[in-house]
């Protein structure tokens, strides 16, 4: 599916084993493991966006455009999480312990930057 008509459909919890099935496990080169751990922690902490978007689409809308241009593991993890962290209130104490310190990073990294572009659009 792609990330657009992912976000025009209301979200149901077979979304995400559709996806995991159907995108990640066909993809050798990525550590299914580690996206599965990211699946299950977005599940537990899912909630709705400020457009009322279920965290977990788009989180899911985020995964797909990172598959469509070969990024790696943790990249396409970092892409499933951000949704769920910056809208669930996660730690980054809880994304290092979940996950690793590099997941981490990447989140938070990208977190700063929609900070600053939210400031300057601002201005």
């Amino acid at each position: 599916m792609s990330d657009q008509k992912r976000l025009s459909h209301p979200y149901s919890e077979s979304d995400l084993t559709n996806w995991l099935d159907g995108t990640v496990s066909h993809k050798h080169y990525l550590n299914c493991t580690l996206i599965e751990n990211a699946c299950y922690f977005i599940q537990q902490h899912q909630t709705n966006s400020d457009t009322q978007h279920n965290t977990i689409q788009l989180g899911l809308a985020m995964a797909d455009i990172l598959l469509d241009i070969t990024s790696d593991t943790h990249s396409i993890v970092a892409g499933l999480l951000l949704p769920t962290t910056l809208h669930a209130n996660v730690t980054s104490g809880e994304l290092t312990e979940h996950f690793n310190a590099d997941i981490d990073h990447l989140i938070q990294g990208v977190a700063q930057m929609t900070t600053a572009e939210a400031a300057q659009e601002a201005r």
